[in-house]
């Protein structure tokens, strides 16, 4: 048996400031509208994590009480109270604990002071070490489904007593799960992680305090790590806090009201992130913002602006569409290789802030979900964020954009029409197929004003784009397209690190061919339904620069999902957030634009 080990000294980030700058910029762009009062509960969880502590100290050797402590992942289930405050892990003397298969439930007990109800995360573990349920990934799905039924479990108790109750979350790693996961480290990334992102919901309009659990006032990791392997974990710790504000910005961003979540609230936020960004020594950001139909067209992005000309034209302030950059920058050390002056890492998102179909216009069924469809540039929002929080992208001298595509697809008079034939900023003639294809025509003018703009070397662009993709994947992949095979790699490989899964899809001559028009240099869309995944990325490989690595990433699955799953809630889900930062950070981005 062993003692409760002493308090922890919680690092705390600058989560706290961003969530106040987050909400004055979405004020600020909703006074326009008139919904200032809605856009103050906007975002106001996306990066306003508790504290997170790390320090030395593993779970407990097997101890003997109904259901058993296992030396497994984090800790086991356990009915008795006593043995888990011996463990270390109960905070207070008021939650009956019980777990199965990573699920716990939590009651309290009588006589208990209403006001020092805590909550302690258990994920019950039998796996071998190395076999699929023992692994990062079964660790990371178990306790995030703990999190996730300690806070349901929570917020009934909440209603109990008639108030919100406080919750902290303590993890603790046994060496045994350490080893199985691939170390301490990696330990405390995906327990920080799970305990961030599993408990991260939205539901900030919900008036009632005691509908739903509090927030976590703060995690606590013990992992079995001293000297400069405590150190290597508490930084892993650190970046996965980072990646978790990061995707509860995204989440929040694209779950959103489209009346809320605005073009203009979207460049409101971009700053807000650049704001943040400026704080990290050595690191440079700026926000440069093309807006406006007419702006558009001067540029010669009439793709762009027909997608966008009905909301922008019926509500300019707040629904002109724009293209919104961040560029992040910070420069090499003297003598250490810098790259060329002006090269450009590109991150592009996709956020048609609603989509009605257009003209084509959505069914009942589909269209209640539209509102998602700005995921992508979600997404982009949510790394930029997790890489200023982070510390910021390598020192080697290249510039990082994080791209914003903004519009909406509205219907009125002045929607652009199927069969239009318009002309692209690259040169090229499109014949619209579909006006509910209308996002990779957004796409492909950003791609061309951005590499034209910048030196890019790399570009990857993100979208809600096919629902052909969600047919082939399902919701539990994102499809992947690239020209580059290591470019592809290394971004399957940052995935797998955060638990998001890619999958390459091809692009053949057939799907190259469905784009021939009669009319036209290109049609947008195939011209039967068979796969629309692939025609999409043919269509924007055409605008892809001679020696720039691309690879495109369709998250129309598992970026919109109904149930909640691991790390994944339901609704928004930020799904390719983690990933791009964590490509950013690791600096496999400034390898591909090396290379």
């Amino acid at each position: 048996p062993r003692t409760s080990p002493p308090p922890l000294s919680p690092h705390r980030g600058r989560c706290k400031t961003m969530r106040n700058a987050v909400r004055i910029a979405f004020s600020a762009a909703s006074r326009h509208s008139g919904r200032a009062s809605m856009s103050t509960s906007l975002l106001q969880a996306a990066a306003a994590a508790p504290p997170v502590s790390c320090e030395s100290g593993e779970a407990p050797a097997p101890v003997s009480c109904e259901g058993g402590i296992h030396n497994g992942f984090f800790l086991a289930s356990c009915e008795d109270v006593a043995a888990a405050r011996v463990a270390g892990l109960l905070p207070h003397d008021v939650a009956r604990l019980s777990a199965d298969g990573g699920h716990a439930s939590f009651a309290a007990e009588q006589g208990s002071a209403k006001a020092s109800l805590g909550t302690v995360v258990v994920v019950k573990s039998g796996g071998t070490p190395g076999g699929d349920d023992c692994g990062a990934a079964a660790a990371r799905t178990a306790l995030a489904n703990a999190v996730r039924q300690a806070r349901s479990t929570s917020g009934a108790l909440s209603k109990t007593f008639g108030e919100p109750l406080p919750r902290t979350a303590s993890v603790a790693c046994s060496a045994a799960a350490a080893a199985a996961v691939g170390g301490s480290a990696k330990a405390a990334f995906l327990a920080t992680q799970a305990v961030l992102l599993g408990d991260n919901l939205f539901n900030q309009y919900k008036t009632d305090p005691t509908s739903a659990a509090s927030e976590l006032a703060s995690v606590g990791l013990r992992v079995p790590a001293e000297g400069a392997d405590l150190e290597e974990a508490q930084a892993s710790s650190r970046r996965a806090a980072a990646l978790a504000a990061g995707c509860a910005l995204a989440r929040r961003t694209a779950g959103e009201g489209a009346d809320v979540a605005t073009p203009a609230a979207l460049e409101g936020l971009a700053r807000a992130v650049a704001d943040e960004a400026n704080r990290v020594p050595g690191l440079t950001a700026t926000v440069h913002v093309e807006a406006g139909e007419e702006r558009l067209v001067e540029l010669g992005m009439r793709l762009f602006a027909a997608v966008g000309q009905a909301a922008g034209r019926a509500r300019p302030d707040t629904h002109a569409p724009r293209l919104i950059t961040i560029t992040m920058r910070r420069d090499a050390p003297a003598g250490e290789g810098a790259a060329d002056e002006g090269s450009a890492v590109v991150c592009l998102g996709k956020a048609v802030c609603f989509d009605s179909g257009g003209l084509n216009l959505k069914p009942t069924g589909s269209i209640e979900e539209m509102h998602m469809d700005k995921g992508g540039g979600a997404a982009v929002l949510g790394a930029a964020l997790a890489t200023a929080l982070a510390g910021g992208p390598p020192a080697d001298g290249l510039s990082y954009v994080f791209a914003v595509a903004a519009c909406e697809n509205a219907i009125d008079a002045h929607s652009y029409k199927p069969h239009a034939i318009i002309k692209s900023l690259q040169g090229r003639t499109v014949e619209v197929g579909n006006t509910d294809a209308e996002g990779r025509l957004v796409l492909v003018d950003s791609m061309t004003h951005l590499q034209r703009e910048h030196k890019t070397k790399v570009l990857v662009d993100v979208a809600t784009l096919t629902g052909a993709c969600v047919i082939a994947l399902g919701d539990s992949a994102a499809g992947l397209f690239s020209n580059n095979d290591a470019l592809a790699a290394a971004i399957t490989g940052a995935g797998e690190e955060v638990g998001e899964t890619f999958w390459r899809l091809p692009v053949l001559p057939a799907h190259r061919a469905a784009l021939k028009s009669t009319r036209a240099d290109l049609r947008s869309t195939g011209k039967g339904r068979g796969g629309g995944a692939s025609t999409a990325a043919a269509f924007l490989e055409k605008f892809v620069e001679d020696g720039v690595r691309w690879a495109h990433l369709d998250i129309a699955g598992p970026g919109m999902t109904t149930e909640a799953a691991g790390i994944h809630c339901a609704g928004a889900t930020g799904y390719a957030s983690q990933t791009l930062a964590q490509w950013v950070l690791s600096g496999k981005a400034s390898e591909a634009a090396r290379a």
